[in-house]
């Protein structure tokens, strides 16, 4: 029956090529998979909003990308240490991510960018007492790149309004028209580059601290992208450290892109490509050091000096691990002889050396040091994020 029914429908489409290629949507329409899913992805998205309860004082987070996932517990977290309850829009592709690691009272309803647009004209968003985008921009690969705020074309109307985070301070301050909001005390920055306040997001899950590894584990995460760190510093800094005979340390490298490690590179350097939030947090709970690798001579990581910021910060807060930096970075995130190993130029080589080198500082002691300066990144925003809440409360 399914068939007859695929073949008449497809019979009036003019051309052999056209009709096949209807035949085979309309098999995979009528596959009991594809019902299913269609049926859950609406049911997520619209149905479950629908009968949802919004509590009081609850906050709507929103994070419209289909990435970014890893800033979302740390802005959850900031919200419910301030009493509020929180529920949360994203992407299916975040959900498939999971980076709510542990037990969390969140309400998550994910979807599609379309249907989160519909969702925030729904008339419960009234019933938030604010709307939290955790990033204004909203990049859809090739059908849309700007702001998210233009993308809906309206402003979602929770009973306070909506605040923000800028995650690129130049271009998108001027480009998204956001100097309005952050003169309200609605926008955020990651950092607080420019005299802008800072909302960093470094809780990720609860840690402990374990001892040094004795063969020094290192972690790069992210991209393999030129513009986002200088991997082939890497391979020729791993190359020199085994041409100098030092041998025992390891590094794990994380994220999307293709990096080839040379044979001789192989038992010092394991590419894990992309990875579950799950392995990455438990990676990095594994690891000594993460190595940012950042470069001051490429011109795309001048933008990481006082516009836009490196994950890898969050991560060394968040995981109190510290980090193998370059000193002029450094600088521009807080990061001290005391909580980090710094080094000159692009001599990572110096640098990682230090870190192998048990005997030129207190390992124990810089941890304590930069667990210490995290504690202070996130009381400083939480009380920034407490005061733009009530003065726009009160106002």
């Amino acid at each position: 029956m399914k068939r007859f029914l695929i073949n008449a429908m497809a019979f009036f489409i003019p051309g052999k090529s056209r009709r096949s290629q209807c035949r085979r949507l309309l098999r995979k329409a009528f596959s009991l998979p594809y019902i299913i899913k269609a049926i859950r992805q609406h049911r997520m998205n619209g149905f479950g909003f629908h009968a949802h309860a919004v509590r009081p004082k609850s906050i709507l987070i929103v994070e419209p990308n289909p990435y970014h996932g890893e800033i979302l517990p740390g802005f959850a977290k900031y919200f419910q240490d301030l009493q509020y309850d929180v529920d949360l829009f994203l992407r299916h592709e975040n959900i498939s991510d999971n980076p709510f690691c542990g037990t969390w009272d969140i309400n998550i309803f994910p979807g599609t960018a379309r249907h989160l647009k519909s969702l925030l004209r729904h008339p419960k968003i009234q019933e938030y007492d604010f709307v939290f985008l955790s990033s204004t921009a909203f990049w859809e690969a090739d059908a849309f790149r700007g702001s998210y705020l233009d993308y809906l074309g309206f402003i979602p109307a929770a009973r306070y309004g909506i605040l923000a985070v800028e995650h690129n301070i130049v271009p998108c301050l001027q480009e998204y028209n956001e100097v309005p909001l952050l003169n309200e005390g609605r926008l955020f920055t990651l950092t607080g580059f420019r005299d802008t306040p800072a909302l960093t997001p470094l809780y990720f899950m609860p840690t402990t601290a374990p001892q040094k590894n004795d063969v020094v584990n290192f972690i790069v995460v992210g991209a393999v992208s030129k513009s986002v760190k200088n991997h082939n510093l890497l391979l020729e800094s791993v190359g020199e450290l085994l041409k100098r005979g030092v041998k025992k340390f390891k590094v794990t490298v994380i994220g999307n892109g293709t990096f080839d490690v040379p044979a001789r590179m192989a038992e010092n350097i394991l590419f894990l490509g992309r990875q579950s939030f799950h392995s990455l947090y438990q990676k990095l709970h594994d690891a000594d050091f993460i190595l940012p690798l950042l470069d001051p001579d490429e011109p795309d990581h001048r933008r990481y000096l006082d516009s836009t910021t490196t994950g890898s910060r969050q991560l060394t807060l968040g995981f109190i691990k510290p980090c193998v930096i370059n000193d002029t970075f450094a600088k521009a995130y807080g990061f001290t002889r005391e909580n980090a190993i710094l080094y000159s130029g692009n001599d990572l080589v110096q640098g990682m050396t230090r870190a192998i080198d048990h005997l030129e500082y207190d390992y124990d002691a810089m941890r304590r040091s930069l667990a210490q300066f995290a504690e202070s990144v996130f009381d400083v925003s939480l009380r920034t994020l407490k005061n733009s809440i009530d003065r726009i409360i009160n106002a």
